[in-house]
């Protein structure tokens, strides 16, 4: 099987490589990426017991955050943590975010390069961040009796239905998977529908709500409102991880509320930094300056802001007043909402939110984030927060008790780990 499937990958890579490349080079990446992951991993000490967790990109290595600073408490010190990741973007955010812990690029699914990484590793347990299921990383999991472990388990309807198009093979690796943490009773009862044996689906939450909850240093929100040239007083409009035919949106509705709010700043941050060329485009006659040309001198006086520096999204939240959250009025499901409502800010979402169904629902009930359809909704919404800043706040407020009644989830999956771990060396 798995020199079929070995066979199998090389022939789909040939055919996808050119579409592969060029959404690689549209998001600045270009070929590192791909040389990167077919590098072996470092060599770890094989005397030491280690958790392997495996987070895709910069998503999932968020929500690895707050899990291994749970592990750290709850596990002996000469436990070792070691993370791996399958993008660029996933390791710079890896080396911001959890410098402590080793981290190296997770190698594509073929058998002899996976057996090289298990080598290197050897760990005694493998967690698999959000449900990232490859069949060679399970087989090599499984010949090794190494337990695997979802957490903070999610699944789309659109992946159900494809998983369950695999029929037996879908099944055959989920055995693999030693326990399935899901976040919701919506994600379990998918898993429950694609014949997984319900005492090994969990539902344990949503460790992003842990990690929203940690609010960066009031001086680096001092610093970024400085940056990005908010005076004191000043309203901040941020479109956060905005997405390509997003941009002309905002840019629309900002001109509409600049009339309204004449000192009102724009800061607009690509979900990928690599396109603020064709965000400056999207832009036109506004006036605009990158991120990264502030720290050369470059004015931002009447001026909006294209956020091309990674890892300050979350902070420039607190930086704001008011948010849209991107990728979301376009089909590709929104992206994380949480970071906002737990900034005390209110935001507005597309309709296609499906990525975060649980979380967005959640946020709407509680009249922190409002759904809009488009450029003349998202104008009436926001003007009115601009306008009225007691009913901004209220809404604000709501969401982050929302996230606050929420947390938890990072304490459950570390202690599950623990346990499995204490068992898996008890047996070795």
């Amino acid at each position: 099987m798995g020199l079929l499937l070995d066979v199998l990958y090389i022939i789909a890579g040939i055919i996808a490589f050119p579409w592969y490349y060029l959404r690689l080079k549209r998001t600045g990446r270009g070929l590192d990426q791909i040389w990167a992951r077919l590098k072996a991993p470092p060599r770890f000490d094989t005397t030491r017991y280690r958790i392997w967790i495996h987070a895709v990109s910069v998503g999932e290595v968020l929500a690895a955050v707050p899990l291994t600073d749970m592990l750290y408490e709850v596990l002996p010190s000469d436990i070792e943590l070691a993370l791996s990741v399958s993008t660029t973007s996933g390791m710079e955010m890896a080396q911001q975010k959890m410098p402590h812990v080793p981290a190296f690029y997770c190698p594509p699914d073929l058998s002899l390069l996976v057996k090289r990484a298990f080598r290197r590793a050897e760990p005694a347990i493998l967690v698999l961040m959000e449900l990232e299921l490859w069949p060679n990383m399970l087989r090599e999991a499984a010949r090794r009796k190494i337990p695997v472990l979802v957490v903070n388990g999610r699944i789309s309807e659109r992946s159900a239905k494809g998983y369950a198009k695999l029929g037996w093979f879908f099944r055959r690796m989920a055995r693999r998977v030693s326990m399935f943490g899901v976040q919701n009773h919506t994600y379990a009862r998918r898993l429950l529908d694609l014949q997984i044996p319900q005492e090994r689906v969990v539902i344990l939450g949503n460790v992003k709500y842990d990690l929203a909850l940690k609010p960066p240093p009031d001086a680096k929100v001092r610093y970024l409102r400085r940056v990005i040239g908010a005076g004191k007083g000043t309203k901040v409009f941020l479109a956060g991880s905005t997405h390509p035919g997003e941009e002309e949106i905002v840019a629309d509705v900002y001109r509409r509320l600049k009339k309204d709010v004449p000192d009102l700043k724009l800061v607009l941050v690509p979900r990928h930094p690599g396109r603020s060329g064709e965000v400056s485009a999207a832009l036109a006659d506004i006036p605009h300056v990158l991120r990264s040309e502030v720290e050369k001198g470059a004015s931002t006086d009447g001026k909006a802001v294209i956020g091309d520096v990674m890892g300050e999204l979350s902070a420039l939240y607190y930086a704001s007043s008011v948010v849209f959250v991107g990728g979301s009025m376009i089909e590709h499901g929104g992206q994380n909402p949480l970071e906002p409502a737990a900034a005390g800010r209110p935001m507005v979402v597309g309709p296609h939110m499906f990525n975060f169904a649980s979380e967005i629902k959640l946020l709407k009930e509680a009249g922190a984030a409002v759904e809009v359809a488009g450029a003349d909704d998202m104008y009436r919404v926001l003007s009115g927060w601009l306008a009225d800043e007691a009913a901004a706040s209220k809404a604000g407020l709501a969401g982050r008790q929302a996230i606050v009644s929420h947390k938890g989830a990072a304490a459950r999956y570390a202690e599950v780990i623990r346990k499995y771990l204490a068992e898996n060396m008890e047996v070795a």
